[in-house]
This record gives C-alpha cells, sequence and structure tokens, in this order.
C-alpha cells in the first residue's frame, strides 16, 4: 500500500460517530496523491464541522432579528462544496469553500444594511476570518494576499449603528461561542490536515529520494551535478565512479574534474554551454584515476538549483565503439592503399541503369575527368567509349546481365586531351538486396597495345624487306621486281596507289604503278612524261634528298593541280638514290587528307632504297650482289633490333602480371582471382596462410629468397625478381614477382606484390639460344669456303670454272639454309597459301618415288612402293604435298646403309575416312629419347648425314595445315616409320589435277611400276 493512503473501512454493525464520520468525509473519486487525498478529507470534514455551526447562527440571527435567511446561502454554498470534493475535484472545492466563507460577509451586508445588530457585525468578521483561514492552508500566497486586501476594505466599509439594539446577553454570548467554536475548529481541523499532508508528502520524498539513488547508482550511464562556476563536482553516482576508476564519493573532492577532462575540453565544453545552454552526445576523451584514456559520450544541460547554476550531465562509456571506429579507419585505409596501389581503375555500378556506386581514383588518370563526374553522369563512361567500340560493348555488358555472367573486353577510350586508351575491363556481376551490381576492374593497356602494333607494324616491314631482298636476287626482270615492291608496300604503307617514277634528265616518267584503274588513269600514267622543273613536290625532294609529306593537297602551296590526279588528298614521296644521286621517285597517294605520318615516311624511304637496289641490280649484278649482301646484313639488324624489341615489350607485358596479393609481414592478407588459378590454391587457402606456402619445404633456396625479399622492401621498398614457386598440386613454375611495399609508418612490412608465369618465356628464350647457335653453326663453314674461293680466285684466276662450281654449291647450300628458315617463319605465320585441289594420292606418292629411284639405286638399297587396291583422291597443295613425301622419301634414303630397303605404302581401307600414307626403312633407327623432339626446329639426332633441322618442322606443319597429322615410330637398329595421315575425299570427281595442274580423267589408266 502507498505511504499516506486511507486504509480501507471495515464494516460495523455498531453506529459510531467516528465510523460515521469516516463514511461521509470517503470521496466517490480518490485523489492519486495521498497528501491530496488527505486534504479533501479534511475539507469535507471542516464543512460537516462548519454546517451545524452556521445553523445554530440562523437560529441566533433568527431570534435576535428574524433574518435567520441571510445564512441560507452560506448552507447551500458548504453542501455544493462538500458534494464537489465528494466528486474529487479537490481544485474547484477548496476555491468553492473559501468564495462560500468570504460571500457570507456580503450577504448579511447586503440583506441587514438598513439595520445591522453587534451580533450581525460580528458574524461578519467570522467568515472572512474562516476564508482567510481555508485560503491560507490551500491556496497559494498571492491569493492569499489579494483576498486579505479585499476583506480589509470591505470591513472599513461597514459601521456599527450607534444606538442599535445589543440584544440579548445570552444570544451574544451564544454567537461568540460560534465564533470561538468555529474558529477553533477550523484552524485544528486545517492544521491537522496539514501536518498530516507534509508528514505524507516527507515519507513520499524520502522514499522517492531512495528510488532514485538507487536508481542512479545502478544506471549503466553515469550522472553527475557539478556548479558552473567552478567545476566543483555535486554529486556523481556509482556508475560514474566506476567508469573513472575513483571510489565512492572521490570525484566530489576539489579539483577531480581537472584530473578527469584535460584544460582545453573543459574550456570546449564551457563555451558550448554558454552559448547554447546544453549539449547533446558529445564524444569526449576524458582519463581515468590510474591515468589511462577513455573515451564518453556526454550530454549536459544547465539548470537553476537553490539560486546557483548548475550543470546536469550524463556520461556513457564508448571506448569500445571508438576502439572499432579506429580499427575501421585503419582497415579502410589499408583497402584503400590496395585499391590504389592496383594498376587500373576499379569501380562497381548498377546493372540496370548504369549508375556508378564507386569508383577509384586512378579514373582521373586514365580518363582526364574528375571523379566526381562520374558520380553526377552515369552516362559519362558510356560516351567516352571510342565510337566504334560502343555498340559492341553495350551488346556484351547487356548479353552478360542477361545470362548473369561475368565478361572480360579490350576496347578503346577517348580521354578529355583527345588521345586514345586501350582498356581491358574485367568484369563480374553480383546481386545485393535484388539489385545487380556490376563490379569491374578497367586496365590500362595503351602501352602494350601500341607495343603491340609496333611489333606488327616490324614484323610487316621485315617481312616486306626479306621478301623484297629474296625477290631481287631472284630476279634481274627490273618490271617485275618493281611491281613486287609496290605490292609489299601495299602491305605496309595503307593507301589506294603507288607509283615509282624515274628520271631522265629533267623529265620523269612512271616505271610502274599501283591502284590508279580504279580512277581509269593505270595506262595513262606509264605512258605520262612530265618536266619535273614545274613540279615543285620533286624539285624539293630532289633537292633535299629527304622524304616529302602532303598532308592536304588543296592547301598546300607546293602542289600542283592535275585532272589525272585531282581525287588525290594527301600524298609521301621518297627519293630514289643511287650513289648520291637521286634518279626517281617512289610515291603513294591517298583520298584522304593527313593519311600518312612520318614513321610511313621513314618506311617509304626503305623502299625507295629497295628500289634503288633493284635498279643496281639490273645495271650491275656484281655491285647488286654486293648491295644484297649489304642488305642482308642490315635485315639481320633490324631482325636482332626487332628480337631485342620484342623482348623489351614482353618485359613491359609481363612486369604488369596477372597475380596479385597483399601481405602484412610474411602473411598473406589478399589475393586476387587471377592467382588463385596461377597458383591452383583457393583465396580461402591463401588468406591467412604465409607467403612460404608457394615453395616446398625441401626448396631452401626459395624460402632463403622469399626471407631476403622482406628485409630488401623494408629498407629500399621495392623487390623485383624471379622466383621457382611450387603449385597447389606440386607442379613446379618460375614466377616473375613484383613487390612494392605500402606505406613506410608501421613496424609491420606491408606490400602489394605482381606475379606471373614465366615459364613459357624461360623456354623462349633457350628456343632463340638454339636459333643463334644453329646460324652460327651453319654459317661458319660456307662463309669460311667463300672467303677461301676468293682468295684463291685472286691467285689461280686460271680456274675460275672450278672456284665458279663451288661457289655454286655453296651459295645454293646457304640458299637452301635461307628458304628453310623463311619457310619456317612463313608457316607459322600462315603468309604461304594452301592452293588445295583434289588429287590421286596413288599418283602423287608414285611420283616422288619414281624421281626418287635412281637415288636409292646408286646407293645400293631397294625402294619399293606398295600401290593402294583402289582409287583414292584427297584435296590438297600437290606441291607441298610432294615437298613433304619427298623430305621423307629422302630422309628414309640418307639414313639407311647400303643394301637395306624403303618402302613407301599407301593404305585406305574402304571403311576409314583418312588416308595413310607410309614411308618405311631399315635404317639406324631413332633412339627413344629423340623422339619426342624430332619434328622441333633445328633438332638434330648426331649421326653423319648432313642437314639443318628443319625438314621435319617443316613437313608436320604442312600436314598440319592439311587438317592431318604425321607421326613416326622407331627403333634403334631396327629402322624408322614415318605415317602421314590426310582426310580423304568419299565422292570421286570427274576429273583431277596432274603434276602441272592441268585436269586429267579418273578412268585413264596408268603404269603401275
Amino acid at each position: 500500500m502507498a505511504s499516506g493512503s486511507t486504509p480501507p473501512h471495515k464494516a460495523s454493525s455498531s453506529i459510531g460517530l467516528r465510523p460515521l464520520l469516516n463514511r461521509m468525509t470517503t470521496p466517490s473519486i480518490a485523489q492519486a496523491d495521498p497528501a491530496d487525498q488527505i486534504r479533501q478529507r479534511g475539507l469535507m470534514l471542516l464543512i460537516l464541522f462548519l454546517l451545524p455551526l452556521v445553523g445554530l447562527q440562523m437560529i441566533v440571527l433568527h431570534e435576535a432579528s428574524g433574518n435567520a435567511h441571510t445564512l441560507i446561502p452560506t448552507i447551500l454554498g458548504l453542501l455544493i462544496t462538500f458534494f464537489a470534493l465528494r466528486r474529487g475535484q479537490l481544485h474547484l472545492g477548496s476555491w468553492l469553500l473559501t468564495g462560500v466563507l468570504w460571500l457570507t460577509t456580503l450577504f448579511i451586508h447586503l440583506l441587514r444594511a438598513s439595520d445591522i445588530g453587534v451580533i450581525s457585525y460580528i458574524m461578519m468578521l467570522q467568515f472572512p476570518f474562516l476564508s482567510l483561514l481555508v485560503a491560507q492552508a490551500l491556496l497559494r500566497t498571492r491569493w492569499l494576499v489579494a483576498l486579505l486586501v479585499i476583506t480589509i476594505a470591505h470591513q472599513l466599509t461597514l459601521t456599527i449603528p450607534v444606538g442599535g439594539i445589543l440584544g440579548r446577553s445570552d444570544l451574544l454570548n451564544l454567537t461568540v461561542a460560534c465564533i470561538v467554536l468555529s474558529t477553533l475548529g477550523t484552524f485544528a481541523i486545517l492544521n491537522g490536515t496539514i501536518q498530516r499532508a507534509r508528514s505524507l508528502t516527507e515519507d513520499a520524498l524520502r522514499a522517492s529520494e531512495s528510488r532514485l539513488r538507487a536508481l542512479s547508482d545502478h544506471n549503466v550511464m553515469g550522472i553527475l551535478l557539478m556548479r558552473l562556476n567552478d567545476g566543483q563536482i555535486l554529486y556523481a553516482n556509482a556508475t560514474c565512479h566506476k567508469l573513472l576508476g575513483y571510489p565512492p564519493d572521490g570525484l566530489l573532492e576539489p579539483g577531480a574534474l581537472s584530473n578527469v577532462m584535460a584544460r582545453d575540453v573543459r574550456l570546449q565544453v564551457a563555451d558550448t554551454l554558454r552559448t547554447q545552454g546544453q549539449i547533446e552526445l558529445m564524444e569526449v576523451e576524458a582519463s581515468r584515476r590510474d591515468g589511462s584514456p577513455v573515451w564518453l559520450n556526454v550530454s549536459l544541460s544547465r539548470r537553476m538549483l537553490n539560486g546557483e547554476e548548475i550543470i546536469v550531465g550524463t556520461a556513457f562509456d564508448i571506448s569500445a565503439r571508438k576502439s572499432a571506429e579506429v580499427a575501421l579507419t585503419e582497415s579502410e585505409r589499408r583497402y584503400g592503399d590496395l585499391l590504389n596501389s592496383i594498376d587500373g581503375v576499379v569501380w562497381m555500378c548498377r546493372a540496370d541503369n548504369f549508375q556508378t556506386m564507386f569508383m577509384t581514383r586512378q579514373v582521373e588518370q586514365v580518363t582526364g575527368y574528375r571523379m566526381e563526374r562520374f558520380y553526377k553522369d552515369s552516362g559519362l563512361w558510356r560516351s567516352l567509349v571510342h565510337p566504334e567500340d560502343r555498340p559492341t560493348m553495350l551488346s556484351i555488358a547487356k548479353d552478360a546481365i542477361a545470362r548473369n555472367t561475368g565478361f572480360q573486353r579490350e576496347y578503346r577510350m577517348v580521354a578529355a586531351d583527345g588521345r586514345i586508351v586501350w582498356l581491358r575491363d574485367i568484369v563480374s556481376l553480383d546481386t545485393v538486396n535484388n539489385v545487380k551490381i556490376l563490379r569491374g576492374l578497367s586496365i590500362n593497356i595503351t602501352e602494350s597495345r601500341q607495343a603491340q602494333e609496333a611489333e606488327r607494324a616490324q614484323y610487316r616491314l621485315n617481312d616486306a624487306l626479306r621478301d623484297t631482298a629474296v625477290t631481287i636476287n631472284q630476279t634481274l626482270d627490273l618490271n617485275e621486281v618493281m611491281r613486287r615492291i609496290l605490292d609489299q608496300t601495299y602491305r605496309v604503307i595503307p593507301c589506294e596507289a603507288a607509283d615509282i617514277i624515274l628520271l631522265e634528265g629533267d623529265d620523269g616518267h612512271v616505271l610502274e604503278a599501283r591502284g590508279y584503274t580504279e580512277f581509269n588513269h593505270d595506262e595513262d600514267l606509264r605512258r605520262f612524261t612530265f618536266n619535273i622543273r614545274n613540279m615543285p613536290t620533286f624539285q624539293t625532294m630532289l633537292r633535299t634528298g629527304k622524304s616529302l609529306r602532303i598532308d592536304n593537297t588543296e592547301t598546300h602551296p607546293m602542289w600542283r593541280f592535275h585532272e589525272a590526279t585531282a581525287w588525290i588528298g594527301s600524298t609521301l614521296g621518297a627519293p630514289i638514290q643511287l650513289d648520291g644521286e637521286t634518279i626517281g621517285f617512289l610515291n603513294v597517294t591517298s583520298r584522304r587528307t593527313n593519311a600518312f605520318s612520318d614513321a610511313q615516311a621513314t618506311t617509304l624511304e626503305t623502299f625507295a632504297n629497295q628500289v634503288a637496289i633493284a635498279i643496281r641490280n639490273a645495271r650491275l649484278y656484281e655491285q647488286v650482289l654486293r648491295d644484297a649482301e649489304e642488305l642482308e646484313v642490315q635485315v639481320q639488324q633490324r631482325t636482332a633490333e626487332l628480337l631485342l624489341e620484342r623482348q623489351r615489350i614482353a618485359a613491359m607485358l609481363d612486369s604488369t602480371g596477372e597475380g596479385i596479393f597483399y601481405t602484412e609481414g610474411t602473411e598473406i592478407r589478399y589475393v586476387n582471382q587471377a592467382m588463385c588459378t596461377l597458383t591452383g590454391y583457393s583465396m580461402d587457402d591463401l588468406i591467412g596462410a604465409p607467403a612460404s606456402i608457394l615453395s616446398s619445404g625441401d626448396d631452401l633456396e626459395t624460402v632463403s629468397i622469399l626471407d631476403e625479399i622482406v628485409n630488401e622492401i623494408s629498407v629500399n621498398n621495392l623487390w623485383r625478381g624471379d622466383l621457382r614457386l611450387k603449385r597447389k598440386d606440386g607442379s613446379r613454375f618460375f614466377a616473375g614477382l613484383t613487390v612494392a611495399r605500402v606505406g613506410t609508418e608501421t613496424s609491420v612490412v606491408r606490400a602489394v606484390s605482381v606475379m606471373r608465369d614465366i615459364s613459357k618465356i624461360r623456354a623462349l628464350q633457350q628456343q632463340q639460344s638454339n636459333l643463334v647457335a644453329f646460324a652460327s653453326h651453319e654459317l661458319r663453314t660456307p662463309i669460311t669456303n667463300l672467303k677461301t674461293r676468293l682468295y684463291l680466285l685472286r691467285r689461280k684466276p686460271e680456274q675460275l670454272e672450278a672456284h665458279l662450281e663451288v661457289l655454286e654449291q655453296v651459295t645454293e647450300r646457304m640458299r637452301r639454309l635461307v628458304e628453310d628458315l623463311l619457310n619456317i617463319s612463313r608457316l607459322e605465320r600462315g603468309v604461304i597459301p594452301l592452293q588445295p585441289t583434289m588429287l590421286d594420292i596413288d599418283h602423287e606418292v608414285r611420283s616422288v618415288v619414281d624421281i626418287q629411284r635412281p637415288e636409292a639405286e646408286r646407293k645400293g638399297l631397294t625402294l619399293r612402293y606398295e600401290a593402294p587396291g583402289q582409287r583414292t583422291f584427297v584435296e590438297a597443295d600437290s606441291e607441298r604435298l610432294a615437298q613433304v613425301i619427298t623430305n621423307l622419301v629422302t630422309n628414309a634414303i640418307n639414313y639407311t646403309p647400303p643394301q637395306g630397303s624403303v618402302t613407301v605404302r599407301v593404305l585406305c581401307p574402304p571403311d576409314e575416312e583418312m588416308v595413310t600414307v607410309e614411308v618405311a626403312d631399315t635404317g639406324v633407327g631413332i633412339a627413344p629419347e629423340h623422339l619426342p623432339y624430332i619434328f622441333q626446329p633445328f633438332y638434330r639426332v648426331v649421326s653423319h648425314v648432313e642437314g639443318t633441322g628443319l625438314g621435319l618442322s617443316i613437313a608436320r606443319q604442312i600436314i598440319a595445315m592439311h587438317g592431318g597429322e604425321l607421326t613416326v615410330n622407331s627403333k634403334p637398329g631396327e629402322g624408322s616409320v614415318f605415317t602421314l595421315r590426310l582426310r580423304r575425299l568419299l565422292a570421286q570427281p570427274e576429273k583431277v589435277a596432274d603434276r602441272n595442274g592441268r585436269p586429267s580423267d579418273v578412268g585413264a589408266e596408268e603404269d603401275i611400276i
């Protein structure tokens, strides 16, 4: 039961005064506050006390003057007030009781104004006094003062009639007794009510303070009160003491606040409170009693207490959250460092509208646009894609989104300064909250693409120069040489037309032209002769000896308009110089303006030199030979330069790598998918594992190098090198590794590493080394023979025929070597085209056997041919097929000792789709360790037979181009069997081509040898 509440009354059969009063003063609607309940019952008791006294006074007035009706309003007012209090209206009842008692005086005065007696006057003094007692006990002070002033003013207006009848003394005495009794009773009742309510209020206050103290001390937040002027802490709960590490009441000591908060923090808090009046959720760093820091979330407000400004504050410990925020900030910084160290743009966008959600700063270096523009304009990236690549990129992206897969694509982008940037996009598709998200890495591959284009251009130039050199050495037909030079010029320099002009004095005439047929000027140009004195362009090249480029014929001052060349938009010309004298010009033209570059001008000058060499070859054969030799040297130099450039490009591409991983110390913290693909490990295997997981336990050298890498980047911040590492499946590979340190402010060495597989590069280096060794070995002997014969030619000119025969043999051997090398290169690049026709395989093989039969007989061998049981046809290039079969038969003859045999057979079972040609011998055979490498270029088994080691490699490539296969089976001492398989034509044609390309009837009979 709440303190001060009225106890329930027990039912009693006896009727007494106290039970009756209790029942009468029990309100039907009680107050919620126990003190108000006491006041409510006290007022009701007072009214019950006053009612009989007022009734008695009515009797006195009736006896004295017969005016008892003057107190009827008082009786009615008391009853109305009683019932208002009984219904719980304490505030209204207090005002009604005060007003009823005071207005009684006014009623008596108004109703007895003509004749007021002593009794009435005394009553007029009684009721205001009672009203003041009620007001003093229940109402506020200002209302009490106002009522007192009104009462005094009213009483001063009253006068006692002189000579009035005092009335009987017993009535006066009774009136005075009633007044004294009512006054004392009212005072006693009101005083008792006030004392009981005060006692009840004090008990409730003490209980409330006790509950508040328990609530405060057990609150998870620290609560404190302190003075604003000096910062003295007046109160701090137990949580606050525990939070700051102080004993109970330790914070109440003077100056405790200065130990908790630094001076600048206190000043900041004080200034904020003075200007704003309160602080909500301010993060403050404080100090515990032992000096350790603690972060608090503080709320403060200013209040007035006993005329003094105080600060009411709450504090909550947020140290754990601040530690988490610091850790999160550090993690974000590490993630940012990792993203910024990647050579590419990491981005994320919505798949439905391509709205940018995330993008790294590298986009500014790639595109030249601020990163913020991509967040504002979702179509900016798409608009920067090259117009030629944009439809394809959009189609690929939409198709990947529809199929819910990622994609990779290389495309061009136009940067802000107009430069073309090549990008490789690696994009994955993810779904977050039912929204498809594209995540991508855009790698800038501009340098590698430019290097590839330069390499391809260099290859084309090298091939064109090589083919031109071969043409010059093969024929002295000047027109044929010029036509081939123009063809090669077309391959290297894109243009619409080209021509070669030779000078005869001041006149020039077109020796050869290409591309003018479209403009109906091909024949006219060949008959066209002009005077170069009237042509400023040719005069300039004649004077300077340099090439001349005209980017726009309409605006260039040197260009002269001619109807035959009106279609030309730009032109490039180079002088053809021989022995320092300009003998002609090589020109290329285009209908477009700005079609040619400085690099192409240099290339055209090279072709002009080739033309000069060809002309010299036609004029003076011996001089051409010397020029050809010099050209060969130049070609070799250019080839060496190309090889060196290719190695540089390869090194550049390898440095970008594909596998990326991030380490802290020796622990791997991040890897990309390419790293997993490269090593065979999953991300779960690698993340958290030491970097030494990539080396086997017995590879002490690799483990030692990994330790050296950590020490190296600790000092120099960068390490590059090669390592021999181990995949998850145990296989080994060589890796090129670039390790860059990220940041230097922590003791833990953090690094981003880029790894690539360079095992194939090492194998290629070995193959290149074999090529150099082979070329050096094969060319040494012919060159020595050449020098010897040249020396003997000068000493013994009378033996010219013998010397020339040897020189011819040596030259032929060198020619075959060069031709084999060229064939290898052409076959690998697909330069040599096949001209397949329908061939009778029996006829083709039999022809080769017939040609080689004399050589076999000369060596004392038996050469057999086993024809198929039926005529069988294949679709193949006759010349190349004969080259392959000739190579196999020749090898069998060369490697078979006398009295041996070579058997050539053609097998074509009816139920098989392939035709098989076998060349079997009884020669020395091939050891098992050589069989895997027998078809590789330059590989030769040590023997007495001379050769280049290229024939079998060329043969296998030719058969592969036909869609067939070439294999070998051999045992040492028992011989070898080379098997050639080609696809068979099931339908027999009416006519097939013979060796000379002429059609022949399928049904014609042939002699079988």
